[in-house]
């Protein structure tokens, strides 16, 4: 909290002639734990009122704020453009810091506000285990380390492993554990984006030193960005903050060698996005596609999107039969694996990514001579 000549100049633009400030407080606090807010607040001399700017990182304009202060609690409504009521705010001082909730003006969406709980932009970790057979993967931040993707461990046995020396332990029954053991890893960086609608947020994978691959995973972001922010929303005190779009990697194998897994987008606009997939070679800084793996002449290149939707049908198609709506529109993707290749559909919040693991009959003089990870493509 910081107290100063700018902030009493500041709100001097929402006083009439007679009115003048008691007080004048600056304070910073994060929304919903990552996104920055910096507040400017004044109380009117000899009143109860409270006047207000709210700055917003992403946001051009600062949106005044009007309310009340009873002791230490505010009660603020947040204007657009000092016409639309957009927002309010129930918020306490204390401390000289401030705490309390944002609400749109029905009241269904609620976002926390807080100064001391934070989620600032740091990197992540999301790190492969292997043992038994298979293979899960972990994501760790700020200290924490929590099982993402597939479950083959659940979270209440991670927490619940037993650790000796560089590997742990996951109790299977009373009289066994499986062992798994670290491997490769790849960062992670926070992206969070505002407008007065929207919020962009995710864990977005990134190889220190390797510009080819984060150029790359860069490129399908902004082409994302360009496609959530192209379309006008209306309504400002209806749909301030209504459209919240979460971007995440789901891995499928992490070595030293290779990274591979899809991109998704839990996205709520009118467009049609769809996932991005990608298996990349670390060591010869190269992204492979399907024409790497198979040769010309066969199903795989001469009409993939047909012989993927036929290996998914084959597995989930009593699934996909309750949501024809959805499938006609499905795209399909390859990536790798340690059992070999995966053919999975787009994320989907009806059913999530339905996978397929390449079958070895499926493989048989289909493969390229050389395709890159040749050992690995027919585990399965």
């Amino acid at each position: 909290m910081l107290e100063g000549q700018s902030g009493s100049l500041q709100l001097n633009i929402l006083l009439d002639d007679h009115q003048k400030l008691r007080w004048v407080r600056t304070y910073s606090a994060f929304l919903s734990g990552s996104i920055p807010l910096h507040f400017t607040l004044g109380q009117l001399e000899g009143e109860n009122s409270i006047v207000g700017l709210m700055e917003i990182e992403g946001i051009k304009e600062d949106l005044p704020l009007r309310g009340i202060i009873n002791e230490n609690e505010l009660t603020l409504i947040e204007w657009y453009g000092d016409e639309i009521e957009s927002g309010r705010l129930e918020i306490q001082l204390e401390n000289n810091a401030l705490s309390g909730y944002w609400y749109n003006q029905n009241k269904s969406r609620q976002f926390s506000i807080d100064s001391g709980k934070n989620s600032p932009k740091k990197t992540g970790q999301i790190r492969q285990y292997a043992g038994n057979g298979s293979v899960f993967f972990t994501y760790e931040k700020n200290g924490q380390e929590v099982i993402t993707g597939d479950k083959v461990v659940s979270q209440e046995q991670w927490e619940n492993k037993m650790i000796t020396e560089d590997c742990v332990y996951i109790a299977d029954s009373e009289i066994s554990n499986r062992r798994y053991c670290p491997g490769a890893s790849v960062k992670t960086y926070d992206l969070l984006e505002v407008d007065l609608f929207r919020v962009v947020m995710g864990n977005i994978p990134f190889l220190e030193e390797d510009e080819v691959f984060n150029e790359q995973i860069s490129e399908q972001i902004n082409n994302w960005k360009k496609q959530i922010y192209s379309y006008e929303v209306s309504n400002v005190s209806e749909n301030r903050w209504s459209m919240n779009h979460l971007i995440w990697f789901d891995p499928d194998i992490i070595t030293d060698k290779v990274i591979s897994g899809m991109l998704s987008v839990q996205y709520s606009g009118p467009a049609e996005i769809h996932s991005y997939s990608f298996i990349y070679d670390r060591q010869k800084k190269e992204f492979y596609t399907q024409e790497k793996f198979f040769r010309s002449h066969t199903p795989w290149i001469k009409s993939f999107q047909n012989q993927c939707k036929a290996k998914i049908l084959s597995k989930h198609g009593e699934l996909l039969k309750l949501f024809p709506h959805i499938t006609k529109n499905l795209v399909y993707h390859l990536t790798l694996s340690p059992n070999g290749l995966v053919v999975s559909t787009d994320f989907t919040s009806y059913f999530g990514r339905l996978k397929y693991f390449v079958q070895s009959s499926d493989l048989t003089d289909q493969v390229q001579r050389f395709a890159p990870f040749r050992d690995e493509l027919s585990k399965k």
